[in-house]
């Protein structure tokens, strides 16, 4: 489990009803100089290979050009503090990126759920459910204003850290024979 911080390219966040592109266009691209589509697209589907124990589970592609990683990310990041014991929910989500030359496109990442042990509770990003001496489990009031600044950092810190992961991942691949 690793912690990530917000950086100035943030690519997403959390909104009441999902999570969106941090510039409110419909998906991030991602500029990586000097890479064809397809070396790009093998250094995303290596990294699947390497970050995964099941990485024909996770994956659906098509050759060179799209890669659909459906993955549990376990203990993802701290949602909650109490009594000074950190709670961490399991993230089920799709990553999926298209690929042409010198680019990567994200498209908004789809959480199927968030949820904490075997699946009992769920962090949701509005209306979510009430846990015993937790507080409320969803980032945001129906309202849409934030319900809970710290899960929603969290949050962002993590997903956009995961974004950030396989960018640098491609960008360091390199195509040399040994």
């Amino acid at each position: 489990m690793g912690f990530y911080t917000i950086t100035a390219n943030a690519q997403f966040k959390a909104t009441k009803d999902g999570v969106v592109t941090e510039d409110g266009q419909p998906y991030y691209i991602a500029v990586i100089n000097g890479k064809t589509a397809q070396e790009l697209y093998n250094s995303a589907n290596s990294y699947v290979m390497n970050n995964f124990k099941n990485p024909n589970i996770v994956t659906s592609k098509q050759e060179n050009a799209m890669l659909n990683i459906h993955g549990v990310f376990g203990d993802a990041y701290v949602c909650k503090k109490f009594l000074g014991i950190a709670t961490y929910p399991n993230v089920d989500m799709n990553i999926i990126m298209y690929f042409k030359d010198g680019k990567v496109r994200f498209d908004p990442p789809v959480i199927n759920s968030m949820y904490i042990g075997g699946g009992q509770n769920e962090v949701k990003f509005s209306g979510g459910v009430r846990v015993l001496g937790s507080g409320d489990l969803n980032m945001f009031k129906k309202n849409g204003n934030p319900n809970d600044t710290f899960l929603i950092n969290n949050f962002n810190s993590f997903l956009n850290g995961k974004i950030n992961d396989i960018i640098q991942y491609m960008k360091g691949q390199s195509n040399t024979n040994w």
